[in-house]
């Protein structure tokens, strides 16, 4: 009878391929022998035993192959297109910072806050009583705020050197500037000349409200109060009716006072 052998192709394998061997397994086989050859005492193989667990944690501490992965670089965002703002107007009657353009204050038939440029801005402004009468003693200054742009009108007394009066005025979201009077009450006098009042409103912005604070603005306020009056009037106002009305008491929210030049 004639037996027929099976032969696998050349290269071919049934069984899986073997794992290879850890690396501690193949340096504790190699240094053991090495320490028989040597004859080495019980404290050598001790060293040997060191050796291999070193070497280990040498090769493991990056595996042949592994994949690092790093962050990649942020790419940061392109800027945006530069904004042209029109010039400065030589007679404007006050400036405001803002952006991207600062607004000026400039009578071009009727008084306007305006920008121009790429970014053109109008707001019309309602003269306070004071100023339409006689606009050459109301002398102007402004910032812009969250809520928009604030105007300060303080109106010269006749001597033109100190206030009488200082008015606040705001939009609020709309397109028309109008006007509160922050001064009420006696004003104090020094050295026969009128100082305005001890006590006076001042504007802050308590989230997205408009709110009058009673405060005081010369030093007879450590030791006087202010008046029932002024305290009155103070809390969240809106623009209705043609001017900044007093809606209602200010919120308890924490409140920010707006940094304007007050005098």
């Amino acid at each position: 009878m004639v037996r027929i052998q099976r032969r696998e192709p050349d290269g071919a394998s049934l069984a899986p391929p073997a794992e290879p061997e850890p690396a501690l397994a193949l340096c504790a086989r190699g240094l053991s022998r090495f320490a028989a050859a040597r004859r080495l005492r019980p404290r050598g193989h001790v060293r040997v035993a060191l050796a291999c667990v070193a070497l280990a944690g040498l090769a493991c501490s990056t595996p042949s192959g592994a994949r690092v992965d790093t962050a990649a670089p942020m790419e940061s965002a392109p800027p945006g297109p530069a904004v042209s703002c029109a010039p400065l107007s030589g007679d404007a009657l006050a400036v405001v910072d803002a952006s991207p353009c600062p607004l000026e204050l400039v009578d071009d038939g009727g008084l306007a806050l305006r920008s121009g440029g790429d970014a053109p801005l109008r707001f019309e402004v309602e003269l306070p009583d004071p100023c339409a009468a006689s606009p050459g003693r109301c002398r102007w200054s402004g910032a812009m705020t969250d809520l928009g742009p604030l105007l300060v009108a303080a109106v010269d007394g006749p001597e033109g050197e100190l206030p009488v009066d200082l008015w606040l005025g705001a939009a609020l979201g709309g397109e028309r500037l109008t006007f509160v009077d922050l001064w009420w009450g006696d004003p104090s006098v020094v050295d026969g000349t009128e100082v305005g009042p001890v006590y006076a409103l001042v504007p802050a912005i308590c989230g997205e409200r408009l709110v009058l604070e009673v405060a005081p603005r010369l030093p007879e306020g450590a030791h006087l109060g202010p008046p029932a009056q002024l305290v009155a009037l103070s809390g969240e106002y809106a623009a209705q009716d043609g001017g900044l009305t007093r809606v209602g008491d200010a919120p308890a929210e924490s409140c920010a006072r707006v940094d304007l030049d007050l005098p």
